[in-house]
């Protein structure tokens, strides 16, 4: 499988750093993970998309959501948090990070 990467701006003169898209996923997920009322759509590892294109980073979760939970809120909350982490953590901005609700649960699963 071969992996994209971003070229990680850094001021050493001993090489590159470089981080792949499915690290920037990981972040995403593990992000994600921790936002109470927020589940997988499928399987958590699918929870996050990670793309390239004309060198903008989008990114969508698919994701279900507790039953009575404040959607905007929620969404809003994910995007930024998703957001922070990723910037926080490898200096790359996020151009688009969409969510997609594919259902609720009633119950933690």
């Amino acid at each position: 499988m071969a992996f994209d990467y971003y070229n990680l701006a850094t001021d050493h003169q001993q090489g590159e750093a470089l981080i792949s898209l499915e690290s920037i996923k990981n972040i995403a997920t593990i992000t994600a993970a921790k936002l109470k009322g927020v589940y997988p759509a499928k399987k958590e590892n699918d929870m996050i998309q990670v793309k390239r294109k004309d060198d903008r980073l989008l990114i969508t979760a698919m994701i279900r959501l507790q039953q009575d939970i404040e959607i905007a809120n929620v969404c809003s909350l994910l995007q930024k948090n998703i957001y922070k982490n990723v910037m926080d953590m490898t200096g790359i901005k996020c151009d688009s990070i969409a969510i997609d609700i594919t259902g609720f649960i009633k119950d933690k699963e």
